[in-house]
């Protein structure tokens, strides 16, 4: 259902209008969780391998968690507040060879030296964001 498709009087409804912000909010989610699933294969990430998640934004992190589950893969998630050296015993500790970051946990993963493939938010990463619209392009012609 759209917003053209509902009777004005319906719109009158808190209900109906909270519930139309929440299924076009799902669409949104569902599709920026498959454009970033599809950039995750492309980088050679497979299903059951572990991918690291240090992402402080709500919608990022529902992205990130729903695009991994697509592929497979296995999640370690950790608070952005990890200073760099306990985040590097996380990582170590869980297996990740991949890791999706916010602009805070980017700066936490440069700093820990962990190695590995970043999709983040910030400089010296691979802007996951942007590799999502680039997804988001490329399946336009597909």
């Amino acid at each position: 259902m759209n917003f053209n498709e509902v009777e004005p009087e319906t719109l009158c409804s808190v209900d109906s209008v909270v519930g139309l912000f929440i299924e076009a909010h799902f669409e949104e989610l569902d599709q920026r969780s498959n454009r970033l699933a599809r950039v995750l294969r492309s980088m050679g990430v497979s299903h059951g391998e572990t991918i690291a998640v240090i992402v402080c934004d709500d919608t990022d992190r529902l992205v990130a968690l729903a695009a991994i589950a697509k592929i497979g893969a296995d999640v370690a998630e950790c608070s952005c507040d990890l200073s760099a050296s306990e985040f590097a015993n996380f990582y170590r500790a869980s297996g990740a060879s991949t890791t999706l970051a916010c602009s805070q946990g980017s700066l936490t993963w440069l700093a820990s030296k962990v190695g590995g493939m970043i999709l983040g938010d910030g400089e010296g990463v691979k802007w996951w964001k942007l590799a999502e619209l680039r997804e988001s392009s490329n399946s336009l012609f597909d």
